[in-house]
């Protein structure tokens, strides 16, 4: 018995000393960006989220953080308009510190030089170009302009346009051009509802909550105020309002509204 326990202390002391080199902490000593010469260090430096360490807090290297950070300067440099730049990370190690480095490619610089929408009538090219971040004689921003296209499709459905397509044609070279196409789609009109998950209550309770009527035209704002309404109760978990276009008339809805009552305890 004692043979065994001697032993076991043994392999422990051996695994410690062989791999506690690999479990080591490194200490990140600095943050170096090299190669950037159109946009502040600062706020490239406010990007990332590696930090080196100070003299009242210790920052640790993480490998996969460092990765993300590369991933961060590159998709800001592309919200700049620099659509060719490239970012590569390395790390300097010395006993137990890490130093960082990441190096920039800029590239050139995309200036947007024209922005067209066509066939929009509900709404003003001046609105759809504001809702995009689409602006004449700036960096080129695709980042913005494909994170705000669903805000445009909402804008769309505030209006009664449900159905709306949106195709984004885009030319880029040394400057950039592009394209807002838009099918409108038909007016929509609320035409009926139901509401699916009541049990055991009148769904007058739900009813009552909804800020829209039948017969009007669809607003995407009326129908997200009913679903906070009809969670403000406090006695359903879950409402979600679906709608399903008529058969046989494509500028009419029927709206289900789903909901889930609160279990009783």
């Amino acid at each position: 018995m004692k043979k065994n326990f001697m032993l076991f202390v043994l392999i422990a002391t051996l695994s410690s000393i062989l791999l506690g080199g690999s479990n080591t902490k490194l200490v990140v000593r600095s943050v170096n960006i090299h190669g950037a010469h159109s946009l502040n260090s600062f706020d490239l430096l406010r990007v990332i989220r590696t930090k080196p360490s100070s003299l009242f807090n210790k920052e640790y290297f993480d490998r996969r953080l460092v990765k993300f950070d590369a991933i961060s300067l590159k998709t800001f440099y592309n919200s700049q308009g620099f659509l060719s730049s490239s970012v590569k990370d390395s790390v300097v190690i010395q006993d137990k510190f890490a130093d960082i480095f990441f190096n920039i490619n800029e590239g050139n610089q995309v200036i947007l030089k024209q922005a067209k929408v066509l066939d929009n009538y509900k709404l003003p090219e001046s609105r759809i170009l504001e809702i995009l971040s689409l602006k004449v004689n700036n960096p080129y921003n695709p980042i913005d302009l494909n994170k705000n296209l669903p805000e445009l499709n909402n804008e769309y459905q505030r209006h009664g346009k449900l159905f709306n397509k949106i195709n984004v044609y885009e030319s880029v070279e040394d400057s950039a051009e592009i394209i807002i196409g838009i099918n409108e789609g038909k007016d929509v009109y609320i035409e009926s509802f139901s509401i699916d998950g009541i049990e055991g209550i009148e769904p007058y309770l739900a009813e009552r909550e909804l800020t829209f009527n039948k017969g009007e035209i669809y607003n995407k704002d009326k129908i997200d105020h009913s679903q906070r309404r009809i969670l403000e109760t406090g006695i359903f978990s879950f409402a979600q309002i679906s709608p399903t276009p008529v058969s046989g008339n494509d500028s009419t809805v029927h709206l289900t509204i789903h909901v889930k009552q609160f279990k009783p305890r």
